[in-house]
């Protein structure tokens, strides 16, 4: 929910990225370890699909969250001001 809210994007992002970190090893070793995930033994596969899925979501926070709230706060600051 955070991050349809302009005040609480760049901290939902960071909260979404450090989950996706936090969780890719359990992913790895449920892959592995062919784990049964929701009634589906994928093993490997899985670690196939969503291994290259949490990084390309992990990229997509980084670049349209993040840099977008860098952005703004650039904005934000007065021209003439020294910095």
């Amino acid at each position: 929910m955070a991050l349809f809210f302009r005040r609480s994007c760049a901290a939902g992002a960071w909260a979404a990225a450090i989950v996706l970190v936090a969780f890719f090893p359990a992913n790895v070793y449920a892959a592995l370890q062919h784990v049964p995930m929701g009634g589906h033994a994928w093993g490997p596969i899985y670690l196939l699909v969503r291994a290259p899925l949490q990084i390309f979501i992990l990229w997509w926070i980084w670049a349209m969250v993040l840099q977008a709230s860098g952005r703004n706060r650039q904005q934000v600051k007065q021209p003439g001001l020294a910095q």
